[in-house]
C-alpha cells in the first residue's frame, strides 16, 4: 500500500529525467570502461610486438655469437698449426747450420758449392 502511494506521487517527467540521467551515467561509464579495455588491448599488442622484436634480435645475436665463436676456434687452431710449423722450421734451420762458425761469405760459398755439386 505504501509503495503505491509513493509511485502515485512521482511525477512522470521526474521519472523520465531520472531514467535519462541514469542511462547517460551508465553509457558514460561504459564508454570509459570500453576506452580502458581498448587501451589495455593496444598495450598488450605493443608488448607482444616488442617481445617478438626482442626474440628476433636475441636470435640474431645468438647466431652472431656462434659465428664469432666458430671463427675464434678456427683462428686458434690455425695459430696452433702455424706455431707447430714455425717450430719445425726453426728445428730445420738449426739442423742445417754448420757446426763450425763461418762468415756469411763462407756460408754463401758452401751453399753455392752444394748446389753446383747436386
Amino acid at each position: 500500500y505504501q509503495e503505491s502511494l509513493f509511485i502515485d506521487k512521482l511525477d512522470s517527467n521526474e521519472v523520465e529525467s531520472a531514467f535519462k540521467q541514469i542511462c547517460h551515467q551508465f553509457i558514460r561509464k561504459l564508454k570509459e570502461k570500453h576506452s580502458k579495455v581498448l587501451e589495455l588491448e593496444l598495450n598488450c599488442i605493443m608488448i607482444s610486438n616488442t617481445r617478438d622484436s626482442c626474440r628476433k634480435y636475441a636470435d640474431k645475436l645468438n647466431k652472431e655469437n656462434k659465428r664469432l665463436c666458430d671463427r675464434t676456434t678456427w683462428a686458434e687452431q690455425n695459430m696452433h698449426n702455424l706455431e707447430n710449423e714455425l717450430q719445425k722450421l726453426r728445428s730445420s734451420i738449426k739442423s742445417n747450420l754448420p757446426t763450425q762458425p763461418t762468415s756469411v761469405l763462407g756460408s754463401f760459398r758452401q751453399l753455392i758449392a752444394s748446389k753446383s755439386s747436386s
